[in-house]
This record gives structure tokens, C-alpha cells and sequence, in this order.
């Protein structure tokens, strides 16, 4: 495991090790979004875009998870 400077660029662990007494138990945090306008998201075009990654899909009623980063959906 690295550490982190502060000052630098922090991207989320994609799995936390926490150690509880004796030991260490393994948590992967579920990821979030939510459905943003395209330029919100920083896009281009006219469909809602994923707030964490950007995808941009006219259909997103049909998904609970993103289908490009598979962060969760919020409402």
C-alpha cells in the first residue's frame, strides 16, 4: 500500500483494509453518481451523462448501475 502526500492527487481505494483488533477485515466501498446534463458532466450532445465518469446515455432509466464506471445510480 502507497502513501498518499498531502498536496497530491487522491483517487478512492478500491478496497479498504481496516484492521479491527486482531484482524483485518476487507470493505470495497460501493462507488455512487448521479444523472447530470451533458455539460455539468463536461460533454458535448444533448443526453445526461454520468456524474462520475461522464458516459452519456439517452436510456438511463433502464440502468441502476452506470454501464461504463459501474458506479450505482442515485435518484
Amino acid at each position: 500500500m502507497s502513501v498518499i502526500e498531502i498536496g497530491e492527487a487522491q483517487s478512492f481505494p478500491s478496497v479498504l483494509n481496516v484492521r479491527r483488533g486482531p484482524e483485518l477485515r476487507r470493505y470495497v466501498p460501493e462507488r455512487t453518481c448521479r444523472i447530470v446534463s451533458a455539460s455539468e458532466a463536461g460533454r458535448t450532445g444533448y443526453a445526461p451523462a454520468c456524474s462520475s465518469c461522464g458516459w452519456q446515455s439517452a436510456a438511463w432509466h433502464q440502468y441502476d448501475y452506470c454501464p461504463h464506471c459501474g458506479a450505482k445510480v442515485e435518484e
